[in-house]
């Protein structure tokens, strides 16, 4: 070799082996970085709705195969992969300064499309971005996405399943998410959603599309339908269940009859997905279907050695910086001001004319939750049996593990239909409280829910202002710290929803300055 080459021109820097040394190396950091949140990936994917994801990684794998031995790109590395693995590293720091643990997910399949700009350049990334898009199909969505998302799906498939019953002649009353069939009650549960359907099918729309020979319009239209199809085929699986249980009996309404009937959902969703798409190539330019992903991929998947070059060296220096970044705990581990609070066993029982009774949640719930201490107990006011609940929940560090559960899901996941939700505000002596609103039913008996954040100070009733705050406290105070604070009252026969209103009102004026001493200020 030539001794006045430059070190760029040795037979290392040249070799396909180095870049992939160079590659496997940045993989790695990015992937231990994101780590927190893919390693419990196969739990998610361990349920009904993401149970598809399993396969996504392989089938997005293959997808990219395929491209890149029908392209055979040239590679020659850009440096705009640099921005977006910035970008991606950025992402990751915000996700664990808010505890938003689903944007992990994001940001590591952000950073493989900055990878690959940087090592192979964009004729590189054009050819597998079908394959990386993919792989967004395998994320579980945020739980406060989800939660908001199941409760809608619910309710309009509630709806339209209520509306098709009628069309059969048989009398059937709507009350939100159950339908009264006289003599019995059907709840459309979070596991009727449909998300079981909506996930693996918008999956399936998509490799769909990356199939068919034709125009733009036509392949958004496919790949958008699936969500219409989905709350179509659920609401009528909903119908046939009130129809069976109306003909032959309460048992239709479960069992392996009430399984079967999903699958056949199911099937007749795809069978509705591939006629749209088949009709839709008929309509205006013929088109058809690739047989592009029946058979193996033939030949190089590039035209040319890969070589090192500086992006590419830049970008694992990069993912190196940042791997060390998260490592030194300076985002994760480091040490917070977590100012100090009363033992939470010592909040008062009694609290005015208000007597209480110290309740416990079980091991379970402690598990999940993973708070640092909370407070639960049912007080009612002299002379008067009406109960009013407080849940404290405290954190003296919120982080991936341990953040704040919205009450919502949880109502909703103990069998609870949401009648109402609403921002409220509630005025106290101390000033205007702000909270989240709830009317929600379960076997006849309504309940009045507030609930609220109390965040460093801040008293807030939106989940996503709350986790702004949570980054910004986090990078310029150095906490994290903060409460979810519930009450909530069940109706009594002949009570108003005002009237629970009223209860929780008086409850907050003697309860609130109590609560402001034990969650720091």
């Amino acid at each position: 070799m030539n001794r006045k080459a430059t070190w760029m021109r040795h037979e290392f820097f040249r070799s396909n082996a180095a870049s992939a040394i160079f590659l496997a190396v940045s993989v790695i950091a990015v992937f231990w970085i994101s780590s927190g949140s893919l390693l419990k990936l196969p739990y998610y994917w361990g349920r009904e709705e993401y149970s598809h994801g399993w396969l996504i990684p392989l089938v997005a794998a293959f997808i990219g195969w395929h491209a890149l031995c029908r392209d055979k790109p040239e590679p020659v590395p850009s440096w705009m992969g640099l921005p977006v693995l910035f970008f991606s590293l950025l992402l990751s720091a915000l996700s664990v300064l808010a505890a938003f643990e689903a944007l992990l997910n994001f940001s590591f399949i952000i950073a493989l499309l900055g990878l690959a700009l940087a090592f192979f350049g964009r004729a590189f990334t054009l050819s597998v971005a079908p394959a990386l898009v993919f792989l967004f199909f395998a994320a579980p969505l945020p739980h406060i996405v989800y939660g908001n998302l199941s409760i809608q799906m619910q309710l309009v498939s509630s709806t339209l399943g209520t509306s098709v019953i009628r069309l059969f002649g048989f009398s059937v009353f709507q009350d939100g998410n159950v339908i009264d069939l006289g003599f019995m009650k059907l709840q459309v549960a979070e596991a009727c959603n449909g998300l079981r359907y909506l996930f693996p099918l918008t999956s399936l729309a998509y490799l769909m599309v990356l199939l068919m020979d034709g125009r733009l319009w036509k392949k958004v239209a496919v790949f958008l339908s699936a969500v219409p199809i989905t709350i179509f085929m659920n609401s009528l699986r909903i119908a046939m269940v009130g129809i069976t249980v109306n003909l032959w009996g309460r048992e239709m309404a479960e069992g392996v009859l009430h399984m079967f009937e999903g699958f056949v959902v199911f099937g007749l969703c795809l069978i509705l997905l591939f006629g749209e798409a088949w009709l839709l190539l008929r309509v205006g330019e013929k088109g058809g279907f690739r047989d592009t992903f029946f058979t193996l991929p033939q030949g190089p998947v590039i035209a040319s050695r890969v070589r090192i070059t500086p992006p590419a060296i830049v970008g694992l220096l990069l993912c190196l910086l940042g791997f060390a970044f998260f490592q030194s705990g300076l985002v994760g581990n480091r040490l917070e001001n977590t100012p100090s609070t009363p033992a939470f066993s010592t909040f008062p029982l009694r609290i005015g004319e208000w007597s209480g009774s110290r309740d416990s949640l079980s091991t379970d719930n402690l598990e999940i939750l993973d708070l640092t201490d909370y407070w639960l107990a049912n007080y009612t006011k002299e002379h008067s049996t009406d109960p009013v609940n407080l849940y404290i929940a405290w954190y003296a560090s919120q982080r991936m593990r341990a953040n704040i559960h919205i009450p919502l899901n949880c109502i909703i996941g103990g069998g609870w239909r949401l009648e109402d939700q609403r921002k409220f505000t509630v005025v106290l002596p101390e000033g205007i409280l702000p909270v989240v609103r709830l009317t929600v039913i379960k076997d006849g008996e309504t309940s009045i829910v507030y609930y609220w954040l109390d965040q460093r100070g801040r008293k807030m009733n939106d989940p996503f202002t709350a986790k702004w705050f949570l980054v910004s406290d986090s990078i310029t105070m150095h906490r994290t710290d903060g409460a979810l604070v519930r009450v909530s009252t069940p109706l009594e026969a002949g009570e108003k929803p005002e009237d629970g209103d009223e209860r929780l009102r008086q409850f907050l004026q003697k309860a609130y300055p109590e609560v402001k001493k034990f969650v720091p200020q």
